[in-house]
């Protein structure tokens, strides 16, 4: 399926952008816009709509333009769009239109949101993909069977933005494994199932102390299910809830486990487009403490398929503290500096108990900060934190991926002074 925005009136008459694959698309006169208007239509804001798509699914976000958004001549700050919108802003019109390619032998009309409007099984939205207890008290989900595959489940360990996480065993008497099973947000084919699991199996050539290791995946009767290793022990986020912040010497120490397991996988060719506190679980304590990072590539598996849904009033507007600049703009290709900026986003969290930002609550004006402004320095949150320790940090937050350390093994070397 795919969806076509064509500029039928304005300055831009004529262009076109079609989109077959999940993907984010920001209208305005920024450097950073796809659809860059610069002064042709000066009643546009620097950022004024981000429209969402996964085909078929097409959500438009209001930016908190000057003059406002309009869809079919109503002003919006929000909205699902459908096959045959009209998109208006200053005095450029853009038209929607959703279809189906001829490929796509399981997609039907009737899956083209239309005049109708969005399916119901759409509406998804995490308060907060790290807080399982959040997400607990969200909508209810259906029952998963205590056993999946070749897995017998236990316990319930987590939910987040992508399923639910369950201790488990493999057989009868096997190891210990946590089982993630993954909650489709809309209606998916399939084909659609074949090519996450494809992608998520990709995994399992990863393979070092510091990454949770990717055991199997499958499909049971209807669930699609990941195995991983079992950590026994908390993760970071839950840590510093506790804590509220990390002495400077066990934060380094355990960040830097963190950039020597990510410089293993980027060797290997893989970004894990998704670090944060909640995918980094603590096993024992003390000198003996150690930290391993989880899910990773399983964010573009999961992001890239129909499973997601739109994400950035769900699990990514959990995530957007942790997230660089270009992954809001340009997610499909993030590079490995994106991933440094969200391990120098998760020690500024160890160092501090605060986010890099400020954010206020309304989503489109955290989506700006994150695009337009500079973190908070460091040393305002934590003043007797080293001088040096906070030029690490803030090297690691350049809002230009040009301006970060070149590799994880940089930034793991400026910190050792530091862990020692």
């Amino acid at each position: 399926m795919h969806v076509t925005l064509s500029v039928s009136e304005g300055p831009h008459k004529g262009r076109e952008f079609t989109f077959r694959e999940h993907d984010t698309f920001i209208v305005g006169r920024a450097s950073y816009a796809h659809f860059r208007l610069e002064a042709h239509d000066r009643y546009f804001s620097r950022a004024h709509f981000l429209i969402e798509v996964n085909p078929p699914l097409c959500r438009l976000m209001d930016m908190g333009s000057t003059n406002g958004t309009f869809v079919n001549d109503a002003k919006v700050n929000e909205i699902d769009l459908k096959d045959g919108d009209r998109i208006r802003g200053g005095k450029t019109v853009i038209d929607v239109a959703i279809g189906v390619d001829p490929g796509d032998e399981d997609a039907t009309a009737a899956s083209v949101p239309g005049a109708e409007g969005l399916p119901n099984t759409v509406s998804v939205r995490s308060p907060d993909p790290d807080d399982p207890e959040a997400a607990r008290r969200g909508p209810e989900r259906p029952e998963v069977p205590s056993r999946l595959g070749d897995y017998m489940l236990i316990r319930e360990l987590g939910r987040g933005g992508m399923g639910v996480v369950h201790l488990a065993r493999r057989g009868d008497e096997g190891e210990f494994v946590a089982i993630k099973t993954i909650e489709p947000k809309v209606d998916v084919t399939s084909r659609d199932v074949d090519r996450f699991l494809r992608e998520a199996s990709i995994l399992k050539d990863l393979d070092h102390p510091g990454v949770v290791r990717f055991l199997d995946c499958g499909d049971c009767n209807g669930r699609v299910y990941l195995a991983m290793e079992y950590v026994d022990g908390p993760c970071l986020s839950a840590a510093i809830k506790r804590s509220g912040t990390m002495p400077v010497r066990r934060a380094t120490r355990l960040i830097r486990q963190v950039l020597e397991a990510t410089a293993y996988a980027h060797d290997r060719g893989f970004v894990h487009r998704d670090i944060k506190p909640g995918n980094l679980l603590l096993a024992g304590q003390g000198a003996g403490e150690s930290i391993k990072l989880a899910d990773f590539g399983l964010a573009r598996a999961y992001r890239e398929s129909k499973f997601s849904g739109l994400t950035l009033q769900g699990e990514m507007g959990g995530t957007i503290a942790f997230a660089a600049p270009e992954q809001l703009t340009n997610f499909r290709e993030s590079k490995p500096a994106s991933d440094l900026y969200s391990i120098g986003a998760t020690l500024y969290m160890m160092l501090t108990g605060s986010q890099v930002y400020d954010f206020p609550n309304k989503l489109n004006r955290q989506v700006l900060m994150v695009l337009q402004e500079d973190a908070v320095p460091i040393q305002s949150r934590r003043a007797e934190l080293p001088t040096g320790l906070a030029r690490v940090v803030d090297r690691a937050l350049s809002r230009q991926p040009a301006d970060r350390f070149p590799d994880a093994r940089s930034m793991s070397e400026a910190l050792l002074p530091f862990s020692a």
